[in-house]
């Protein structure tokens, strides 16, 4: 079954999408396709669905997308141009059939959090001066968080919904206190899927609760509240 609907979304994942930087400030680079190999941005520069771009430190890159919005990627963030395309209903639909089948079949109780050193605080932009000293993996995926807060910032929900799916499902024993659960849960409420934001609520306030964040728990234990009601 969980094929069958992979297969299907695959499929519906059609649409290209482009963008154009418009303007950029301090270190951006770009990475064609599959090749390895960072390049330094330029302005006017088009980039293709395949194509990824890096701000550094003191980054900064404005994108004009293909149907002439803009969007701007703060200081230290990593994001596919791909991340950027509208996902119809049935996408999303599919996308989140695929994770409850997940679910059920791989799973018999929801995954523990476990909490080691906390290396990110909850509820601040990262920039470079947090991040030093960090393997570079764990540099890695504030850079992708920080991509995903891009996409929440501008609206694009559904966007949200599939790359924080896919950045904890690659790392569900996550050891930083990170603002992706939050995200996750408010992006599906946004795109009214009340059950599945429910659900995401409870672990966002475990994760609050454990990171020592009572603000934060607070105000997501309201939101669960909110729902019920």
């Amino acid at each position: 079954m969980k094929y069958l609907i992979a297969t299907l979304l695959l499929i519906g994942f059609t649409f290209a999408e482009e963008a154009r930087i418009v303007e950029l400030n301090g270190d951006v680079q770009v990475r064609r396709g599959l090749d390895e190999d960072w390049s330094d941005a330029k302005n006017n520069m088009l980039l293709k669905e395949i194509d990824t771009i890096l701000t550094g430190e003191n980054g900064r890159v404005l994108l004009e997308l293909s149907d002439g919005r803009q969007f701007s990627l703060r200081s230290n963030s990593i994001l596919d141009i791909a991340d950027l395309r509208k996902i119809s209903e049935r996408e999303l639909f599919l996308f989140l059939m695929r994770q409850k089948v997940d679910r059920l079949e791989d799973r018999e109780a929801p995954a523990k959090l476990k909490l080691g050193k906390v290396s990110v605080v909850h509820g601040n932009k990262i920039e470079q001066d947090n991040v030093a000293g960090l393997s570079e993996g764990n540099n890695e995926f504030i850079r992708e968080s920080n991509g995903v807060t891009a996409l929440y910032e501008h609206g694009f929900f559904s966007n949200v919904i599939l790359k924080a799916h896919r950045i904890l499902d690659r790392k569900p024993n996550i050891t930083e206190c990170t603002m992706l659960y939050e995200q996750l849960a408010e992006a599906l409420e946004a795109v009214e899927k009340p059950e599945q934001a429910k659900q995401q609520y409870k672990v966002a306030i475990e994760h609050a609760e454990q990171c020592g964040d009572s603000e934060s728990a607070r105000r997501y234990k309201e939101a669960l509240d909110r729902l019920r009601n």
